[in-house]
């Protein structure tokens, strides 16, 4: 004669049912959390904003300001030009509009052996003279500086460079921000002719190099080994 097994209460079974419910949503919780910590979160400057560089672990590092618009800055003007060698120290160069005049902050950081930021080595502020702004006025006048990377630049680049420094370029101005990276920028224009690339096509990459050998020049951050602008 077979016994009867006792009855489990709606209690107990509803009991279970909340328990196995809390687990899956546990695991559930767990797993979310795993993924969102695999997320990259671009690092915060002093204010809060984040940043939207290639180098933007450096500038972090260097306390320099997002330069990604935001409601509240509409009116306000920046350029910086940062450089990121492979061998050498980073570098960044920024100009800010205070006022009636502008101001201009260079910092060069220490490479460390390891890739990554160290620490600064050199950081300097001072109001930038009016024929300095003007020169910076005229080395990005035309609508081409600014201009995004085209379909045949964007193409060619892969076949043309290989390895070198970074030339980092971001203007930020009536709330709208134009960034540029661009790779081994001193030799862009002898490895297009080398290549054979159609000149109309691509831009005259030596605009960019004029700006940046300038600000390292009224920087005094200029290398004083040829080399060291790989």
């Amino acid at each position: 004669m077979m016994k009867d097994h006792p009855r489990k209460s709606p209690w107990s079974i509803f009991a279970l049912v909340v328990w196995l419910t809390g687990m899956a949503m546990g695991i559930a919780h767990a797993e979310a959390k795993a993924e969102e910590d695999d997320t990259y979160h671009p690092p915060k400057d002093p204010a809060g904003r984040e940043y939207d560089s290639y180098g933007d672990q450096w500038l972090a590092a260097m306390a320099e300001p997002s330069l990604v618009p935001t409601k509240s800055n509409s009116e306000e003007f920046a350029l910086r030009f940062f450089w990121l060698r492979s061998f050498h120290d980073p570098i960044s160069i920024r100009i800010w509009r205070t006022g009636s005049s502008y101001k201009m902050r260079a910092v060069r950081m220490k490479k460390p052996i390891e890739y990554g930021p160290g620490p600064i080595a050199e950081d300097t502020t001072r109001y930038l003279k009016p024929e300095e702004w003007t020169q910076v006025i005229r080395l990005t006048a035309g609508n081409v500086f600014w201009m995004p990377l085209t379909q045949a630049e964007q193409q060619a680049f892969p076949l043309l460079v290989k390895d070198g420094s970074t030339w980092c370029f971001e203007r930020l101005s009536v709330g709208k921000r134009v960034s540029l990276e661009l790779r081994n920028v001193p030799h862009l224009n002898s490895m297009i002719r080398e290549k054979g690339k159609s000149a109309p096509n691509i831009r005259d990459f030596d605009a960019y190099k004029r700006l940046g050998t300038y600000l390292l020049k009224i920087t005094g951050l200029t290398p004083k080994e040829p080399k060291k602008f790989y």
